[in-house]
Order: C-alpha cells, then structure tokens, then sequence
C-alpha cells in the first residue's frame, strides 16, 4: 500500500465526515455506548482495520463475569441515596452490558 500522508488524510476524513453525517437519523432511545460502538465498527470497516492477535484474545475471554457486593452502610447517608437513585442505577446498568 503505497498512499502518500495527505491522500490517507483524506480517505480518513472521508469515512469520519460520512460517518457523522447519519447523526440526525439516529433513533433516540439508542444508548450511546451502541452508538459509539457501531460507528467505530463502521469505521474500521471502511478503514480495513484488522484486529490484532491480542485484541482477539482479549476480546475471547472478556466474558469472564465479575461481580462485587459492596456493604452500603458503610458509606455516609448521601452517598446511600446517591447509590439506591434510579438514575444510577439505570447508568449502572447500562456500563454493565
């Protein structure tokens, strides 16, 4: 692949610029986390970005389930209400998928 700095520049700016051009057709309820994840996919795509052999291993074993259980008590009463909130729970939730 013989590509002079500005063309690759160019061809990357391309994929970028088109990428972000379906940003108002995108439906609302989609986290951004998806989004964030299917553009990258997208990119590397028109990039044709090949995964590493590390990349590949650490992709294979990253369904290793972790859980921890934290005693809430132990905290002071705003950082227990700031916890049990819907809204951290919700954001919680979602980093966890």
């Amino acid at each position: 692949l013989t590509l002079n700095k500005s063309k690759a520049r160019d061809s990357i700016q391309e994929s970028i610029t088109s990428l972000f051009q379906h940003v108002n057709t995108l439906n609302s309820a989609v986290s951004s986390h998806i989004v964030a994840y299917q553009r990258a996919s997208e990119l590397n795509r028109k990039l044709n970005y090949q995964k590493s052999e590390e990349e590949i291993q650490v992709t294979e074993n990253s369904s290793i389930i972790f859980e921890e259980e934290l005693e809430i008590n132990d905290f002071p009463q705003k950082v227990r209400s700031k916890i049990i909130r819907k809204e951290t729970l919700a954001h919680i939730c979602e980093c966890a998928v």
